[in-house]
């Protein structure tokens, strides 16, 4: 990112070269890593990614073999599993049951901390129209959430910007 053009770390979801097309049939999506609060997410993953590269590597893959290997050394089954036991540690089970609220909850905060606008905030989730962005952004349901957390009433912000 540092002395790129765009300024950020960029996912690249879907490489056309993968054949491989998303649910609203493109290519080349892609999740820009640009929150100023966590500057560090993109040069951590970049990090771990290097680490894996060379890791794969290691065990006598080529590079072209080695790129296409998992970033995370555990399944999503495993990592899901965690997530549910972080919902259960702060007593918020009931929105850790699946990933899918994290598409819900950023969305939300992005537009109730007015970091994005609703086109800026389509374009970031890839939502090929602007209904099936109000089917996810629920900015108020996301404040509800918060206010009910006894831990967060009084930093209900601070809440939301890590989340």
């Amino acid at each position: 990112a540092e002395g790129s053009p765009v300024g950020h770390w960029t996912i690249l979801l879907r490489p056309f070269e993968r054949e491989v097309l998303t649910k609203n049939k493109n290519f080349h999506e892609a999740i820009s890593l640009d929150d100023p609060r966590m500057p560090w997410l993109g040069p951590g993953l970049g990090r771990h990614a290097a680490k894996r590269l060379q890791h794969f590597r290691s065990l006598g893959f080529t590079k072209e073999v080695a790129l296409e290997k998992p970033l995370w050394s555990c399944t999503q089954a495993e990592m899901l599993k965690d997530f549910q036991q972080a919902g259960r540690a702060f007593n918020i089970e009931f929105v850790t049951k699946t990933f899918y609220v994290l598409r819900h909850a950023g969305v939300s905060r992005d537009v109730g901390l007015k970091l994005r606008s609703l086109p800026e905030a389509q374009r970031r989730g890839n939502w090929a129209v602007p209904s099936s962005l109000k089917h996810y952004e629920k900015h108020g349901r996301l404040q509800w959430f918060l206010h009910r957390m006894p831990k967060c009433e009084s930093s209900g912000r601070k809440l939301l910007e890590e989340l």
